[in-house]
């Protein structure tokens, strides 16, 4: 061999070791990018993305990495491949006893998750899945922190026709006055189960708690089949109506209906304009499901719309709704229709920041009668104007959808629902309190609505004020102007609305409003710089401390939420962190429930005790609630805290309109229970010297 041939095979033996290196490196490349390496290398927030992902691969990935998902170390990621498991019904059967192992595991949330999980689709095993959720919603704490897991064994029983359901529904609400609602909703709709039982929901009305009382009215409604009233006398010998009697006008092969006319609202839906239309207003800081966040523990308030129609006759039906979407942090919705998931929207077609029709589903079989159908907050920065339902077979024409019907339901009671400029307003501020009435019968045609609201808030201009409805308008409004003096203390109550026909109570309905605490900030600081590093530091800060560069939160960073938006008031920040001081007052010792979320990071101190809050490690996000038992002594306490902000970069190309990947906010409640206020909690008012102790300048 020549010294030629022999210097050209050693550059050939190059070229193939190089060409073999780069091939095995991009094979290696492109490995890493899989969700198989990602379960196997990634931390807790990437194997949490995954189970976001993972569920539009092939059924066969599905099943092996939901398999290894299930048995993670983290309890949020066994959580969220549940959720996963749930999108992928295909697979169910495979996995089903993967997610059963998970009803043994340590932590309340897993168990509380699986169970869901299998009684949403457990089939003949139902009565097994029952036993055990009914084991673990013995416990009041449990059930009070899983009411998903309450709706869903309610749900089933109910399902299945077993009778037991309505007597463990009502055993609870004669037990507990604070029992959550809006899990055992489905109980009301179990008209012949609760028939032999209307003399116990009679008794409720009678003595219950006003939760109680408006279950027991919603109950009788059904099982008498028209609203009577709310007072107990009303109620004492059955109507003759037959129960769930469908009028032959109200039966519909196709029709369509706004979305504010939905019987039952509640927060943080509300009745308002966006973009020029009247729709179910949900904007950014509301929050939601967000399935992907742990579910019940998404936001404080996730928001529903229920409707109910009567169809003619059986069939495959298709649905439709015209939205206006936020962007990709907002452009999903859970709908169902008799408890059955119907659709959700996808990332890849979504049409963003314009009114359009989008379909829901392209078909659904429903039979002929009643049925029930739930628009729920998945994300916000979703609003929806109306939607439509038509046989699948027929060719949906946008600019021509079918008529409109109010769907009236005598067999529910009227409704109230209410919008407010703000949930927490600033102090010496006024604003307007809608409330809109929900009439289940055309022939209610006008009343009067008597707001209350408990001090420190005062309703100006009087508290009473006309509904009229409009002719085939099944809502009206009556609007209030609601006041908070400059030097009130801060907190929360919860204001009641009354309608009045003809001197009889036709529907009650409450909300919660609050006054913000008095914060103060030091405003963003860069993380690194010294006088940041030494604030993360401490733990406590005495009010004399406040002196040295710290200002009252500007007025111009609350959003209606309840949330200091900090981006509002100081725009965006990447790497930075602010630090808020106040000051409560307990009237009573005892323990309270802190409800806390923020995005991205920090710890909340009272008193020099960390109560609640994130380290900057953990995953982050501002979707996710943290909910914390706190005790607290009576007296005065200082309450220290900061907020982190990730220097995470602007996104680009398709998640541009995105904005940033975090919302720079923070929100925080001290509360007796998740939907019960703690009246006993004050917010003080912070003197604007402290050396001096003088009194502060109105907030405006």
């Amino acid at each position: 061999m020549t010294s030629k041939q022999q210097r050209w095979g050693r550059w050939v033996s190059a070229l193939t070791v190089l060409v073999g290196v780069a091939v095995i490196g991009l094979l290696f490349w492109r490995i890493t990018w899989t969700p198989e390496w990602t379960i196997l290398t990634g931390n807790e927030r990437a194997r949490l993305e995954i189970c976001r992902t993972v569920c539009l691969k092939r059924a066969w990935r599905v099943r092996a990495s939901l398999r290894v998902l299930l048995r993670d170390k983290s309890p949020a990621v066994r959580i969220a491949a549940v959720e996963a498991l749930n999108r992928r019904p295909d697979v169910r059967a495979r996995l089903s006893a993967d997610a059963a192992v998970l009803v043994s595991a340590p932590e309340p949330d897993v168990r509380a998750r699986a169970l869901e999980y299998l009684l949403s689709g457990a089939g003949d095993d139902w009565k097994r899945w029952a036993e055990r959720a009914a084991a673990e919603l013995a416990d009041p704490e449990f059930r009070h922190s899983h009411p998903e897991l309450t709706r869903a064994y309610v749900q089933t029983l109910v399902q299945h026709g077993d009778s037991s359901v309505v007597g463990w529904v009502l055993d609870l609400l004669e037990r507990d006055p604070e029992q959550q609602l809006e899990p055992l909703r489905p109980a009301t709709a179990a008209t012949e189960l609760a028939r032999p039982l209307r003399e116990r929901f009679l008794a409720l009305l009678r003595s219950g708690s006003e939760r109680a009382r408006s279950f027991a009215i919603a109950s009788l409604t059904a099982i008498d089949g028209a609203m009577r009233g709310y007072a107990a006398e009303d109620w004492v010998s059955p109507s003759g109506v037959a129960a769930g009697a469908i009028d032959s006008s109200e039966l519909l092969t196709r029709f369509t209906v706004e979305a504010e006319w939905a019987f039952d609202i509640r927060p943080n839906f509300e009745i308002d304009v966006h973009d020029g239309v009247e729709c179910l207003y949900l904007a950014e800081g509301a929050g939601g499901f967000m399935s992907w966040l742990q579910r019940e523990n998404s936001t404080v308030d996730i928001g529903t719309g229920r409707f109910t129609f009567a169809l003619e006759k059986d069939g495959n039906y298709q649905v439709w709704l015209r939205c206006w979407l936020e962007n990709k942090c907002g452009n999903s919705t859970g709908m169902q229709i008799d408890g059955n998931e119907i659709g959700m929207f996808s990332d890849s077609e979504d049409v963003f920041r314009t009114w359009h029709w989008q379909l829901a589903s392209p078909g659904i079989h429903l039979t002929a009668g009643r049925h029930t159908f739930d628009l729920m907050a998945f994300e916000d920065g979703v609003f929806v104007d109306k939607f439509v339902v038509l046989p699948a077979e027929e060719k949906f024409n946008l600019e021509n959808p079918p008529p409109l019907s109010p769907l009236f339901d005598a067999s529910l009671p009227s409704s109230l629902s209410f919008t407010a400029e703000m949930q927490h307003q600033l102090r010496g501020t006024t604003q307007k309190l809608t409330v809109w009435v929900r009439r289940n019968t055309e022939g209610v045609r006008q009343g009067r609505v008597k707001l209350t609201v408990p001090p420190p808030f005062e309703v100006l201009e009087g508290n009473e004020a006309d509904a009229v409805f409009a002719p085939g308008v099944p809502v009206a409004r009556s609007t209030f102007l609601v006041r908070v003096p400059p030097n009130a203390v801060a907190g929360e109550v919860e204001a009641r609305a009354e309608f009045v026909v003809n001197g009889k109570t036709a529907a009650v309905g409450t909300v919660f409003l609050g006054v913000q605490f008095d914060w103060w900030t030091t405003g963003p600081l860069t993380s690194g710089q010294p006088r940041c590093d030494a604030l993360m530091r401490q733990t406590d800060l005495q009010p004399a401390e406040l002196a040295d560069g710290w200002s009252r939160y500007p007025a111009n960073g609350y959003d209606r939420y309840r949330r200091l938006n900090f981006e509002m008031a100081y725009g965006q920040s990447s790497g930075k962190s602010i630090f808020l001081y106040t000051e409560i007052d307990v009237a009573q010792e005892g323990d309270y429930l802190s409800l806390l979320t923020m995005d991205d990071a920090g710890p909340i101190f009272i008193d020099g005790r960390r109560v609640a809050g994130r380290s900057t490690g953990e995953a982050l996000g501002e979707g996710l609630l943290m909910m914390q038992p706190c005790h607290l002594t009576a007296g005065r306490h200082r309450v220290f805290t900061w907020v982190w902000q990730s220097p995470a970069d602007d996104p680009v190309g398709p998640d541009a309109d995105r904005h940033t990947y975090n919302n720079w906010v923070f929100k925080w409640l001290l509360r007796a229970s998740r939907h019960a206020i703690a009246p006993g909690i004050r917010g003080l008012l912070v003197p604007a010297s402290p050396a001096t102790g003088n009194v502060p300048p109105r907030q405006s």
